[in-house]
């Protein structure tokens, strides 16, 4: 989990220091070379930090993960990573994540994938609603302090 903040922490900077991206993406190439003695979940999060940062000189190294069996697809899967380098269409990559995917066919069924009642793009482009308004929670935890000092002086 650490090194997942780390790996992060080096995309936040290659964010804010465009110069530092190709340091960044070597250094990044360096920790997934010994993919083999890496954890899984490791290799993933390095993966996926090259595949932001479009790093197409790992792509040979990515595949050799993949195909050693080396990272961990709850965190990222090979066709994202195809999707992301340019290899397969987004249309295409909609249809493998809709085929492909165990969560998403059990969320919405095998009957209404294979009919074609769900789009995968839709699924994919649903942003999740906020149940309370910003506003509201901060009026809210105002309140909750006031009535915290004024308890206090009690």
């Amino acid at each position: 989990m650490y090194k997942g903040l780390a790996v992060e922490g080096l995309l936040e900077i290659t964010r804010q220091h465009p110069d530092v991206v190709s340091t960044i993406t070597e250094n990044l190439i360096e920790l997934l070379q010994p993919y083999k003695n890496n954890d899984s979940l490791v290799n993933a999060y390095l993966i996926s930090a090259l595949a932001e940062l479009k790093a197409e000189t790992s792509l040979s190294l990515i595949e050799a993960a993949f195909d050693a069996k080396l990272v961990d697809l709850s965190y990222i899967g090979r066709d994202y990573i195809q999707y992301k380098f340019g290899l397969i269409s987004e249309e295409e990559y909609n249809e493998r994540i809709k085929l492909d995917n165990p969560f998403i066919r059990a969320l919405f069924g095998e009957q209404a994938l294979s009919t074609g009642q769900i789009q995968a793009s839709t699924m994919l482009s649903e942003k999740p609603k906020q149940h309370k308004d910003k506003a509201k929670v901060k009026a809210k935890r105002k309140i909750a302090k006031e009535s915290r000092k004024k308890n206090r002086r009690k």
